[in-house]
């Protein structure tokens, strides 16, 4: 969590191996999971979702989990069927599996809905880690509990260790965290548990005392506005709470073959395309022209 611009976007870029290779990290930056080095086989156990939804408008909820479970699963058609069953039910999309996503010109989806289908695209291959960049950002207060809640079931339930960027977020969000990194221009602030530690260690830094009937968040970012933590920094200690062999690091092949990739990339464009109303015109003026021609 942190003020816009304090770091939070490249920060998790940064843990997911994502960022420009334009960018250079100093000589003393090291990035592991559980003591394993990046790598091609690693990238399989995390999972990052983008600020902005990315999806295809023209697909329905459940084409687009069926074209990302061809692409992303081994195993059988059944086996696949059976795991995007699985991610609707859990994802609360069951209602509008058969509704076109939507997005631009073509109405679909609410904005919580079409979020839950891309944390649900990231979640077909069961990743161990799943990055989240600001998953509430531009949603209701009501959708951003719903949004957040579903991500806290899936730590306890699947066991999964989730990462979110969020920027102000309301009390009852906050409250589900269990631990917080306060960014302030680039520096981390503060790591730590949440709740009453992280409001005792915001007051100590800055001489001051947060408001009983204040959201902590609030004040938090209050301190970092008015530039009450400029100098503040705290020192981020390494855990071993996970270990290699905790990860169950998968082969780095491709979960399908380069044939079956382009079958289903052609199949998921033929879809698009037929529902797409702009391109009956484009079709038939190519008609045209060939029949002049």
């Amino acid at each position: 969590m942190g003020p816009t611009g304090c770091g939070k976007t490249t920060f998790l870029s940064a843990l997911g191996n994502r960022l420009d290779p334009s960018i250079v990290m100093s000589e003393n930056s090291r990035i592991s999971w559980g003591g394993q080095k990046w790598s091609s086989a690693l990238k399989r156990c995390v999972g990052f979702i983008e600020q902005d939804d990315v999806t295809f408008p023209e697909l329905t909820v459940r084409e687009a989990l069926t074209f990302a479970a061809r692409l992303r699963l081994t195993g059988s058609k059944e086996s696949r069927e059976q795991r995007v069953e699985q991610l609707l039910g859990e994802m609360k999309l069951g209602k509008c599996s058969d509704t076109l996503i939507g997005g631009g010109l073509v109405r679909g989806v609410s904005g919580g809905e079409r979020k839950r289908v891309c944390i649900a695209t990231e979640l077909i291959s069961k990743p161990k880690f799943l990055l989240c960049d600001e998953p509430t950002s531009g949603l209701d207060s009501e959708t951003a509990l719903v949004i957040i809640g579903v991500l806290q079931g899936l730590t306890t339930e699947a066991g999964m260790c989730i990462i979110c960027s969020i920027h102000q977020p309301s009390s009852q969000v906050y409250n589900q965290f269990d631990d917080l990194c306060f960014l302030d221009a680039g520096r981390c602030v503060y790591f730590g548990k949440s709740g009453n530690t992280a409001i005792d260690y915001f007051q100590t830094v800055t001489d001051m005392k947060c408001p009983g009937q204040y959201n902590p968040p609030d004040w938090f970012m209050e301190q970092a506005v008015n530039d009450k933590l400029i100098g503040v920094r705290m020192e981020v200690p390494t855990t071993e709470d996970f270990h290699e062999g905790d990860l169950n690091v998968q082969d780095p092949g491709f979960a399908v073959s380069f044939y079956e990739q382009m079958l289903v990339i052609f199949q998921r464009s033929w879809v698009k395309t037929k529902v797409s109303k702009l391109n009956t015109p484009f079709y038939m003026q190519q008609i045209a022209i060939g029949v002049i021609m």
